[in-house]
Order: C-alpha cells, then structure tokens, then sequence
C-alpha cells in the first residue's frame, strides 16, 4: 500500500467513478483500476461495488476512506510544515467571549488558510502576550 493508492482510492470514492477519478488524477483509467485491484488484493477485502455506470463503496470501502483522508490530511500538513513562507505576515486578534468558542474557530481556521505565512499572537482580553518570533519585546 502506498500513498498514490489511498490518493487515487479516495478520488474514486469522491467521484463515484472510475473515469472521473482517473481524469481527476491525470493518469490512464486502466493505470487507476490496477492501482485499486492491488489494494483489495492487499487488504483482501472489496472495496467497491462496480456498476455499468460507477462504482460504490462497500463497508470496507467506508471504512478505508475515512483512515486514508486523515493519512493524506496529514500527509499535506507534514509537506506544508517544511514549506518556508514567501512572506511572515503579522496578526494580532483580541477576542471576548461573547463571540463563541467554534465561531471564532472556525473563522481562525479559514483565514489562516488563506494567508500563507500567518504567524498569530493570542491573549486575554487587556493582556499582552508576547511572542518573541513574531512581535519583539520593546523596551
């Protein structure tokens, strides 16, 4: 099992077909249906059920895509934990509770990944948290 088989197993599992996920991941559909064949036969199990028009995922199925979304998630942070930032942007956020925990996680969470670079200093409310990286100490 290797990474270009979960990535191409989870295209298919996404697009449902074959063809799609082959056009999806820019290689020949017989390279991708190779690929899937000798992931069942590794895992011993089926995958998917084929039909004239698409594929559907077993329980087996099901169960693979959600370890190897998480494996390929943190296959992309590991990469993105070696990239060094074109640019080290600043931020500094003041919160208050009133705004909600997951509210403002999930905001935090999509801006920061559309600003590459982000470096980000949190506090308390009237206190100053220092992070020497980011915000050097004045004196």
């Amino acid at each position: 099992m290797d990474i270009r088989q979960l990535s191409y197993f989870v295209a298919v599992y996404e697009q449902g077909s074959i063809s799609a996920a082959a056009r999806q991941c820019c290689v020949a559909q017989p390279s991708l249906s190779a690929a899937l064949r000798q992931l069942e036969l590794e895992l011993g199990v089926k995958l998917f059920v084929r039909l004239p028009k698409g594929v559907t995922p077993t329980e087996d199925g099901d169960k693979l895509y959600n370890h190897a979304g998480k494996l390929l998630g943190q296959l992309q942070s590991l990469k993105a934990s070696f990239r060094t930032p074109v640019n080290r942007v600043q931020f500094r956020l003041g919160l208050i509770k009133a705004l909600g925990v997951e509210r403002m996680s999930a905001l935090l969470r999509e801006f920061s990944q559309q600003v590459d670079g982000l470096g980000a200093a949190f506090g308390r409310a009237g206190r100053a948290l220092r992070c020497p990286d980011y915000y050097p100490a004045t004196t």
